[in-house]
């Protein structure tokens, strides 16, 4: 930080200027815009159409474009993709109607299950511990 001439502080970085960024530990795309937004960038597809390409796995998750679906397959969709499917899918048989806001919460749960999969299979120390916290969490909520 420095000093200008009238003693005020003066910033290091300018307004707007991005001073910090990190991947969050989970997203969701809230269930009201699942048939509108890319379930990978959060965006709208901008084909004219206003439609997303849906997977062809679960039937849930659209994406803006391939490019958008391909990239966000590995590190995300593929694990959540099985839990998915057959779950909230639209056409799945389900035993009762979620209103919006627990299909929400739904999608959250699963979200978390599916990264918490992830995270075993491959982790280090740290994200194992982690990943215990989180399970122990996510069973006193279940």
């Amino acid at each position: 930080m420095s000093v200008s001439r009238g003693g005020s502080k003066q910033l290091a970085y300018d307004v707007g200027d991005q001073v910090f960024q990190s991947e969050p530990w989970m997203f969701c795309i809230m269930a009201g815009k699942v048939k509108t937004h890319c379930y990978g960038c959060l965006g709208r597809p901008d084909d004219g159409r206003g439609d997303v390409r849906r997977c062809g796995g679960c039937r849930l998750a659209g994406y803006c474009s391939e490019t958008c679906q391909k990239a966000d397959w590995k590190p995300r969709h593929r694990d959540e993709c099985k839990l998915l499917k057959g779950t909230v899918s639209e056409g799945a048989s389900k035993p009762f109607l979620l209103d919006e806001d627990d299909m929400d919460r739904l999608l959250i749960v699963l979200k978390i299950i599916a990264k918490l999969k992830t995270l075993r299979s491959g982790s280090s120390a740290r994200q194992s511990t982690q990943t215990s916290y989180l399970a122990s969490c996510l069973r006193k909520v279940l």
